[in-house]
């Protein structure tokens, strides 16, 4: 069968190199124990059809990836799958996809050699990871499957998202979330560790998963590391000396620090987080690591919309890259759950701003462009944080008061 390397598709300007050259591990959403691990090519793309793999090694030439590979292989974009990329391409002239091709120095010297089938011949060379959901904060706009705090507020999220209140239900939901947490194959991980030129790692949250702080130093105690990027993401909660050296033993890293709103914005939406206590450990971060090694993430939803200024301002202090993404899922928590007056306010706000970049401009004059108010959406999001309000103490009318306009 014949077969092509990365100068076969230079040309091309549809074509990402993620399918080719990245495995991504997400067990956290697994359908049953013959379905652990989900087959998408990046972290960003969107299935309403997910497909599933029962073991990692079956996950890099799934019949999912070598299709969309083929779509790819064709100068095209996969309909559906790539919206998030397609989205920010269009607003700012800017993706992960694109970013990987013309600028991320991850890729520069990545090559592969892929079968016209789509069948990958050479391995992957780049390893996208989430291990585990363990973490010690409930984001509002996360879930059960992907932080393990949220047990703690289970039936809300049940009532809200699952339409029912049978605790029985509830209960088994939790011990599939919690098998979830044991899948990930780290032997098999391993044992494929010395061909790795990138690791990401995401959660839940990384520096509190004993097994990927025990990966990261086997790939340090083992030399792996001196040839690897890291790139990592972590809510700034926690940090420590033993953790920065691990960190510091990589080739270069890019750590990825979440951040949802200023002062008790990002405390109510990423709680419990104490935010001079977050302050204080992305000065640390960004003490003890490269201005390009750090970028802050920002999702953007009904809840943060209007602080969304406030967040560039403070990220611009640090001179860090600030990324944005669009809040997909749950719907209710978009910014199509925000009353019009809200969105004439932000705009308003946006146009008189000499603060921010056009690039971040831009993006949101888009996502403002694609607004569409739902009033249903916008009638579950207030019950939502009422629910969410009574149970851990908060008081979402005065922090958020643009939620219940």
């Amino acid at each position: 069968m014949k077969t092509y390397t990365r100068k076969d598709f230079e040309k091309h300007e549809n074509f990402c190199l993620y399918p080719f050259t990245q495995l991504y591990v997400d067990s956290t959403e697994s359908g049953s124990p013959e379905d652990k691990f989900i087959v998408k090519p990046c972290c960003i793309t969107n299935d309403d059809n997910t497909k599933y793999a029962s073991l990692i090694d079956n996950i890099f030439n799934h019949d999912h990836l070598k299709d969309i590979r083929k779509t790819f292989m064709s100068n095209k974009i996969p309909s559906g799958v790539c919206d998030e990329c397609t989205f920010n391409e269009k607003s700012s002239g800017k993706s992960k996809r694109t970013d990987a091709l013309k600028e991320h120095w991850v890729y520069e010297s990545v090559d592969f050699v892929v079968e016209e089938d789509g069948t990958m011949v050479s391995d992957f060379q780049d390893l996208d990871i989430r291990p585990s959901n363990i973490c010690n904060l409930k984001c509002i706009m996360c879930n059960p499957s992907y932080s393990s705090k949220w047990y703690e507020d289970f039936e809300i999220y049940n009532e809200t998202f699952l339409d029912t209140k049978d605790l029985g239900t509830v209960s088994i939901m939790k011990k599939t979330i919690n098998l979830s947490n044991k899948q990930t194959d780290w032997n098999w991980l391993y044992s494929h560790s010395n061909q790795l030129k990138r690791v990401m790692i995401a959660g839940g949250e990384p520096f509190y998963m004993k097994d990927a702080r025990d990966f990261l130093k086997y790939l340090v105690d083992n030399e792996f590391s001196s040839n690897i990027i890291l790139d990592i993401t972590t809510n700034a909660t926690t940090i420590d000396g033993v953790l920065v050296s691990l960190l510091q033993s990589f080739k270069s890293n890019c750590i990825t620090i979440s951040l949802d709103g200023v002062g008790d914005v990002n405390h109510i939406i990423r709680y419990p987080t104490d935010w001079n206590e977050y302050c204080s450990n992305v000065g640390v971060f960004c003490d003890k690591f490269n201005e390009n090694e750090i970028v802050f993430s920002t999702v953007i939803t009904a809840m943060n919309l209007p602080d969304t200024i406030n967040m560039l301002n403070f990220t611009s202090h640090y001179g860090n890259t600030h990324n944005l993404a669009r809040c997909v899922e749950p719907e209710m928590l978009g910014i199509n759950s925000l009353k019009p007056s809200i969105i004439k306010k932000v705009e308003e706000d946006l146009n008189k701003c000499n603060t921010i970049s056009t690039f971040h401009y831009n993006w949101l004059k888009k996502l403002i462009k694609d607004y569409s108010y739902n009033e249903d959406d916008n009638i579950k999001m207030k019950q939502y944080l009422k629910s969410l309000d009574k149970a851990r103490n908060t008081d979402s009318t005065s922090v958020l008061p643009w939620c219940w306009t």
